[in-house]
């Protein structure tokens, strides 16, 4: 069974606009308010628009979201050297609820290929995701070092250090990411951060 590309960059979509909200909103009650409103409507997401729904888990994962990975882990098992074969299954694997799992198939993309930013991004989200702000500020930083104008990863090393408490490095991260990147949406993203400090 072949997946639509539209649920594949559904899914990213998904993952970068939860991460942005996660780290740009301190409130735990309005992010998850936000995140419900944002939410998109697909097989993985569609019951969690009720409010008296459970909280997303790995125990709430659709009968028809388990078939798409037992298919998706089985073309990866066909071919464990295609990279982008991988990288859908993993993040299908986090959007599902299951990060410890994605987090495997992030690292066996990394061990062939150690200057992927994306997939360092995506292993700091996990990691984050996990209140292991060490492990993502990590994440984040290695990725910088590869692509030093990913103004996604700069915002997330703003946010991360906003999130362990350290609101001045934080605002100074992110004052440069509106130097350089004007005019920008990740730009207004960063103003707004530095507002709520």
């Amino acid at each position: 069974m072949k997946i639509s590309p539209i649920y594949i960059y559904g899914t990213i979509g998904v993952l970068a606009i939860l991460f942005l909200i996660l780290f740009a909103q301190p409130e735990g009650e309005k992010k998850i308010t936000e995140l419900k409103r944002q939410m998109p409507d697909d097989d993985i997401h569609r019951d969690l628009q009720n409010p008296f729904s459970p909280s997303p888990g790995r125990d709430n994962v659709s009968e028809q979201t388990k078939h798409i990975l037992e298919q998706m882990k089985k073309a990866v098992d066909a071919n464990p050297d295609d990279t982008a074969a991988i990288r859908e299954y993993a993040d299908f694997l986090l959007a599902a609820h299951k990060p410890r799992e994605a987090l495997e198939y992030y690292n066996n993309i990394l061990r062939k290929d150690s200057r992927r930013p994306d997939i360092l991004l995506s292993i700091a989200y996990v990691h984050y995701s996990e209140k292991d702000f060490d492990k993502a500020e990590e994440f984040v930083r290695r990725s910088l070092t590869i692509d030093k104008n990913n103004s996604d990863a700069i915002y997330n090393l703003g946010a991360i250090l906003a999130t362990k408490g350290d609101k001045e490095k934080a605002r100074e991260v992110w004052e440069d990411l509106i130097r350089r990147f004007p005019g920008t949406e990740i730009a207004q993203l960063a103003k707004s951060s530095i507002e709520r400090l």
